[in-house]
């Protein structure tokens, strides 16, 4: 008998689950994620609260301590917002990150200027990305690199080109990819002074326009990568189900080819003991006869 174990039904549940999953998704009018991955204190709340108009800081909490422990998000105008824990604090929050990374259209990696080019736990979380994403191109397609605080910065523009330089030459170290990189510098605090002011050159100085515009320029050609990405994975859970159903089936007629066997044995014996009876029956006839005859007869 073909039995569905607990931990076989278990496994198909969990197809159907991502697959249903997956087509509510495909079919919902579900927000592009925006989201921001950083080391700590390197500006991701900050730079999130002013993409959402939370001069306030209201949204996305801000500190000089480790304030972001869990993915945070808020929907603002078609998009979702994102905050992520801080990079290098624990391998969990490492983890969280790069899922949330994999989840998101968009990623905003999140840089202190201040800090000159990628350090280690930067470059140590960019690195099993290129290893480990599938495409870096895509990657590099779907991220923005933000230098951050760039108000901060003393002799700005020469700075920021000369960071700007160094970052471009490590990512292609990193990915080893063709695609030019996103990078652009910001300043959060610029942009919300300005905005509070209704200075619109403090605004415009803060470059957080600019990004805003570039996010929306790339919205398109992620909806493409989206659905690109939707129809690979819709295909690699059919493809999964559909292994499980044939090694379903092939142990379904193992089965059946065992019982047919099973029956066809079970058959001989039978006649084979319907033989023995009657050939016992026949020869112990044949004896009792003889025997009455001896007595009877003789």
């Amino acid at each position: 008998m073909c039995k569905l174990t607990p931990k076989k039904y278990n496994e198909y549940k969990e197809d159907m689950e991502e697959l249903y999953s997956l087509f509510e998704k495909h079919n919902s009018n579900s927000s592009f994620r925006v989201t921001c991955l950083g080391i700590y204190n390197s500006g991701k709340s900050s730079l999130l609260n002013a993409l959402s108009e939370s001069y306030d800081n209201s949204y996305f909490k801000v500190a000089d301590i480790r304030e972001t422990k869990e993915i945070k998000a808020i929907d603002i105008d078609g998009f979702c917002y994102v905050d992520t824990p801080g990079l290098n604090a624990t391998e969990s929050d490492d983890k969280t990150t790069y899922e949330a990374a994999k989840e998101s259209d968009i990623n905003l990696f999140v840089h202190n200027i201040n800090t000159g080019d990628f350090n280690q736990p930067e470059r140590e979380f960019l690195e099993p990305c290129a290893l480990n994403w599938g495409d870096n191109e895509r990657f590099l397609q779907s991220t923005i690199f933000v230098l951050s605080r760039q108000d901060e910065v003393d002799d700005e523009e020469r700075q920021i080109q000369i960071v700007k330089e160094k970052i471009q030459e490590q990512i292609k170290s990193i990915f080893g990819a063709t695609t030019q990189p996103y990078i652009i510098s910001v300043s959060a605090k610029t942009y919300c002074r300005g905005k509070e002011k209704g200075s619109s050159q403090l605004i415009e100085k803060s470059n957080i326009p600019e990004l805003q515009e570039l996010i929306l320029s790339m919205k398109e050609e992620i909806a493409k990568i989206r659905g690109q990405r939707i129809e690979k994975k819709h295909r690699t859970i059919c493809e999964k189900i559909e292994r499980r159903i044939q090694a379903l089936q092939k142990e379904r007629q193992k089965i059946i080819k065992e019982k047919e066997t099973m029956q066809r044995k079970m058959d001989e014996h039978i006649r084979l003991i319907n033989e023995t009876l009657q050939t016992f029956n026949e020869r112990n006839f044949a004896d009792v006869y003889q025997m009455y005859n001896w007595i009877f007869r003789n």
